[in-house]
C-alpha cells in the first residue's frame, strides 16, 4: 500500500485525537471533586469523559480509515463520515447543554 498525503494527514490527525482523548481521560482531572469547591470549572466530569471518549473514538477510526478494509473489518462506514461527525457533535452539545441546565438549576435552588 502506497501512502499519499491524505493517508499521512489522516493518520497524524487520528493519532493527535487519540492522544488528546487519553490525556483528557487520564491527566486532565479537576482539582476539586465537588461543585461547591470549584463553581467556575468549565467541564464537568461527565462532559470531560464524553469528550475524551469521542476523541479516542475519532482518532481510532481516522487511523483505521487509512488502512484497507481487509486489515480490520470492524470500523465505521467510510462513506458516512459526516454522519459520525454530526453524531459526535450532538453528543458533545447535549452534555454541554445538560451541564448548563444543571448549573442553572443549582443557582436557582430547584
Amino acid at each position: 500500500m502506497i501512502w499519499g498525503p491524505r493517508e499521512i494527514a489522516m493518520t497524524a490527525a487520528g493519532a493527535a485525537f487519540a492522544i488528546i482523548g487519553v490525556w483528557l481521560l487520564l491527566f486532565f482531572r479537576p482539582r476539586w471533586r465537588t461543585r461547591e469547591a470549584a463553581p467556575d470549572q468549565r467541564l464537568s466530569e461527565p462532559t470531560r469523559i464524553t469528550l475524551a471518549v469521542l476523541c479516542v473514538f475519532a482518532g481510532y477510526h481516522l487511523i483505521l480509515w487509512t488502512q484497507p478494509l481487509s486489515v480490520n473489518p470492524v470500523q465505521l462506514s467510510r462513506r458516512l463520515w459526516y454522519v459520525w461527525i454530526m453524531i459526535g457533535i450532538a453528543f458533545l452539545g447535549l452534555t454541554l447543554f445538560l451541564d448548563r441546565f444543571e448549573r442553572g438549576r443549582g443557582e436557582r435552588g430547584d
